[in-house]
């Protein structure tokens, strides 16, 4: 399978992962806690053993982590995954902001 035939299923089982949220949860933190799951339990369907493949999670003493692409088809992964949260993000934001009023935006006296 070519880079952009995995991207593309990887992209697919986060879009269904996505549907199991409410909508005040930021797809962002959606995405990390996502693959910080699969990243530290054995993978079982081909989607997992490919993030597996291509991503690595970082920890340290503190508990802080790092999710990072282990090489370039890995980098790439995270980039697209990042830019579908984004696009998500944008979208909501388009919609409430065409809900506002002119109005919406004078200060009160």
């Amino acid at each position: 399978m070519n880079n952009r035939g995995f991207i593309d299923m990887i992209l697919k089982e986060f879009a269904k992962e996505l549907k199991k949220y409410a909508a005040e949860v930021p797809p962002s933190i959606i995405l990390t806690r996502w693959l910080k799951d699969i990243l530290v339990r054995k993978p079982e369907t081909n989607t997992e053993k490919i993030i597996h493949a291509e991503l690595t999670l970082l920890e340290d003493n503190e508990n802080n982590y790092a999710i990072v692409g282990t090489r370039l088809s890995g980098q790439k992964l995270l980039e697209t995954l990042y830019r579908y949260i984004q696009s998500l993000e944008n979208q909501d934001y388009s919609r409430w902001l065409h809900h506002l009023q002119a109005n919406d935006f004078e200060e009160d006296e």
